[in-house]
């Protein structure tokens, strides 16, 4: 068998060419602990939500509560089911090579924006849904609204805060997205070119 030192060099050479950069693999491993750790918070969330749901219900049974738990367990299902559609083939990237691990980056700033794009239709869906419970059984809460004015409309500016703030921190998140999707992009164009 004959040995091609120069092919075996060539291939060592090449091999050295496209292991990831190492800017570019750091920030890839701080994305790899952000997005482990984002998907640990969502899980607590997710479990918390599902917790304090079963406990208001046990505490006041009525059908208001109850609807609203039905509510939180089907948003808190949504929510995970789409999360994990969505960050299929995102844990590592599908080589060591410096381009695999751009179109990683690439492709976890797409879903990040798919996920900030389904919180946009998200929010305002919850909004709608705990109006109408509202509305389906104001003859309870109509009274305790009219005796208790102040309380409800501190409640409602808290709520209106709450999505001001939400869209903001929405905004804020899609804008650094985009910020990495373009440097991903310029990145992957550098490469092709």
């Amino acid at each position: 068998m004959i040995e091609d030192r120069e092919l075996e060099s060539w291939r060592a050479e090449w091999r050295q060419a496209t292991m990831p950069l190492p800017e570019l693999h750091r920030k890839i491993q701080r994305q790899n602990r952000l997005f482990l750790l984002g998907n640990v918070m969502a899980a607590i969330v997710f479990v918390a939500g599902l917790i304090f749901s079963v406990f208001a219900v046990r505490q006041e049974p009525s059908p208001e509560v109850i609807a609203w738990a039905v509510g939180i367990w089907v948003l808190v299902f949504v929510c995970a089911a789409y999360r994990l559609w969505n960050q299929r083939g995102m844990w590592r990237p599908a080589t060591q090579s410096t381009r695999a691990f751009v179109e990683l980056s690439r492709d976890r700033a797409l879903a990040k924006i798919r996920s900030i794009r389904m919180s946009y239709r998200l929010i305002p869906a919850w909004l709608v849904f705990c109006a109408g419970i509202v509305v389906w059984r104001w003859s309870v809460i109509g009274p305790d609204v009219k005796a208790h004015p102040t309380d409800y409309w501190l409640a409602l500016g808290g709520v209106v805060l709450m999505v001001v703030l939400a869209y903001l921190y929405l905004a804020w998140i899609r804008r650094r997205q985009m910020a990495q999707l373009d440097e991903a992009e310029r990145l992957l164009k550098e490469m092709t070119d």
